[in-house]
């Protein structure tokens, strides 16, 4: 049986930890494939593992833009009502 994205998502952020730059390479297929299937809950497990891996690989602009925005090149909309990080 294939792996679906959401798999390979939560494969990236089981691994985070042990082998953060495998996980930063699952996450980001899992991210491509989840955007591209219109996935939401797989692009937000992607993205949360992409943020943690960069992290662990001490890129803290980079995990910031994860975790804050979901992903560095496309501001998220947040609950608060604005859209990325520094927006007033």
């Amino acid at each position: 049986m294939a792996a679906t994205t959401e798999d390979l998502a939560r494969e990236a952020l089981g691994l985070v930890e042990v082998d953060p730059r495998r996980a930063a390479v699952l996450a980001a297929q899992a991210m491509a494939g989840a955007h591209q299937s219109h996935e939401k809950a797989a692009e937000s497990v992607a993205a949360r593992a992409q943020g943690l891996a960069a992290f662990y690989l001490e890129d803290l602009d980079a995990s910031v833009a994860f975790l804050a925005d979901g992903h560095p090149a496309r501001p998220a909309g947040r609950i608060d009502g604005t859209r990325g990080r520094g927006a007033t």
